[in-house]
């Protein structure tokens, strides 16, 4: 009997709770039909290094 899982992954940027320009990077993780799970990553990105569409900009 064969099983097949879903798994999606996605990473955004979120602006950090102090008043700083700076932004936290969140990897959010769902498999199937379970509830989402975040996870942030350690440091953070000015917004302008984020290209919207595919994550951090290439130098």
């Amino acid at each position: 009997m064969k099983s097949h899982s879903v798994c999606n992954i996605a990473f955004y940027i979120r602006q950090a709770k102090s008043k700083r320009k700076d932004y936290k990077i969140f990897c959010c993780i769902k498999v199937d039909d379970t509830r989402p799970r975040e996870i942030s990553i350690p440091g953070s990105i000015k917004r302008d290094e984020w290209d919207l569409g595919k994550g951090p900009k290439a130098d």
